[in-house]
């Protein structure tokens, strides 16, 4: 995707090496394996907690019962969870390149997501009346598990994107109308955050045909407004 900047917006780092084409085809690979990894991750997370609520002592804590739960009984309620969790990830954006570039953004993603996926999961499972009925503590350790295993592997993910190879095919591209003395002051200040949501591809000459301060020999003049 290209941007299209005055001289006084917040700016980024000087221009990519890329093509659009190279950027979009790997921001689409690292998309769909955060997508997959993802659902393992969730999954793996349901059934650990499974195999903590119902395989080891805490089995007695809360309403006894006499009938022993299986990891297949609980297999529609974690098919159910699973889904439902990946569901409320995109919904929160979790897989955009603003969130994929910062760690912090992707932390409150996971934190906001769990949050809306407890609640949904929890009423969802209660309308409609699963058989076995859906342990709450099951719930209370599968969002532990989440909050845990997910921000720990998106946290391996972000310093692999955190690599200016890598991150660079995430960002934004960028044309400015102008260049001023505070812009390029700007465009130093960013130009290493690993962050930025976008980069500077080129500088387009503004109306009155004068730039205010002189542009970069490695900043690339594209034209006239």
């Amino acid at each position: 995707m290209s941007l299209f900047l005055t001289g006084t917006a917040n700016p980024t780092a000087l221009p990519l090496k890329q093509s659009a084409s190279t950027s979009a085809a790997q921001y689409h690979r690292l998309v769909s394996g955060a997508f997959v990894a993802d659902l393992l991750a969730g999954s793996f997370a349901l059934l650990f907690a499974q195999w903590l609520r119902f395989e080891t002592p805490i089995v007695g804590i809360g309403v006894a019962s006499d009938v022993v739960i299986r990891p297949m009984d609980y297999f529609g309620h974690i098919v159910l969870g699973v889904v439902l969790m990946m569901t409320v990830l995109v919904k929160f954006g979790v897989y955009s390149r603003e969130s994929l570039l910062s760690y912090t953004a992707t932390l409150k993603g996971l934190v906001k997501s769990s949050v809306v996926w407890i609640v949904a999961y929890l009423s969802l499972t209660l309308v409609l009346k699963f058989d076995p009925p859906i342990s709450r503590i099951f719930c209370g350790i599968g969002l532990i598990l989440m909050l845990t295993i997910l921000p720990v592997w998106r946290g391996i993910l972000w310093r692999v994107i955190n690599q200016e190879q890598t991150s660079s095919s995430l960002r934004h591209r960028a044309l400015v109308v102008g260049w001023s003395n505070d812009f390029a002051k700007a465009v130093e200040m960013f130009a290493h955050a690993s962050d930025r949501p976008f980069d500077v591809v080129g500088v387009i000459t503004p109306p009155d045909g004068v730039f205010q301060t002189p542009v970069p020999s490695n900043m690339p003049v594209m034209g006239s407004y």
